[in-house]
């Protein structure tokens, strides 16, 4: 928050009350005293940790890595289903996340399809704090660009996640589902 900006708005209300000489330095006093040295103690309880750091005890690790396998193994159940929200396998250049698969996480689709209602928050938290890759866009079929989903590096997946996952929209993109004409 930029307290300068408020104070000087504070400033200006009160000069078109035409209040400002009598309450502008009961203002600053307030400000001086109260609200930036409260500023400052919570500045400093972050300090000498990288804003990436995050501490996940190893049951937070086990439970939010569960919810993310979950989602993709239930979305290579039903393909056809979960094209709306979830790319198997892309490569990301723009925010250097490499080779991943990606969904979005809106409490209305890929957490919903799963059962998992209200952890949207934690799991792009969980996913972004922890190196497991970004949240960021997507272009998905017949939907085009969407931003707030999620990026997760496939080299974080057993290897019998991602063949189950590529065998089923391996089998979805020859009955071409995602509206491309098949190349032969």
């Amino acid at each position: 928050m930029n307290y300068a900006l408020v104070l000087f708005a504070t400033g200006k209300i009160l000069e078109k009350l035409q209040l400002k000489e009598a309450y502008l330095n009961i203002v600053e006093s307030l400000f001086s005293e109260k609200v930036v040295p409260r500023h400052i103690q919570l500045l400093d309880q972050d300090e000498g940790r990288p804003d990436s750091a995050v501490d996940y005890n190893e049951e937070e690790v086990a439970e939010m890595t569960a919810v993310v396998n979950r989602i993709v193994q239930s979305c290579s159940v039903v393909p056809e289903k979960t094209k709306y929200f979830f790319i198997p396998k892309t490569s990301l250049t723009k925010c250097k996340c490499g080779d991943v698969l990606g969904f979005k996480v809106l409490v209305d689709e890929a957490l919903v399809f799963t059962g998992e209602k209200g952890k949207e928050q934690a799991l792009k938290r969980f996913i972004s704090k922890t190196g497991r890759r970004c949240v960021g866009r997507l272009t998905l079929p017949e939907r085009g660009q969407l931003s707030g989903c999620l990026h997760v590096q496939r080299r974080l997946f057993s290897t019998e996640i991602l063949s189950n996952n590529d065998e089923a929209y391996e089998e979805t993109r020859e009955s071409s589902f995602w509206g491309c004409p098949q190349r032969e």
